[in-house]
């Protein structure tokens, strides 16, 4: 589940603040379908209905394996897409 809002997230924050770069992720394992967004509307929307999971995401995420780095990974994305205005 984790790696699914990963992903979502990332590709939300592709759509709607692409001057702020990526998150380097590799693919996605076996079983893992990131949300597909048509239209920036469409990620931001998923977004702010996510966000106030997303941040209990990160704090949960030490139990997962690979945990630091997954954990940098999640905290980094949630950080631009929460904030895709920022710089």
């Amino acid at each position: 589940m984790i790696e699914h809002y990963l992903y979502s997230a990332e590709a939300a924050t592709a759509l709607l603040a692409p001057h702020r770069g990526t998150v380097d992720l590799p693919p996605p394992r076996p079983g893992v379908r990131p949300q597909e967004f048509s239209c920036p509307a469409e990620a931001a929307e998923w977004i702010i209905a996510e966000r106030h999971l997303l941040p209990v995401l990160a704090e949960d995420v030490r139990h997962h394996p690979g945990s630091e780095t997954l954990r940098r990974q999640l905290t980094s994305t949630l950080q631009r897409s929460l904030r895709p205005d920022a710089d």
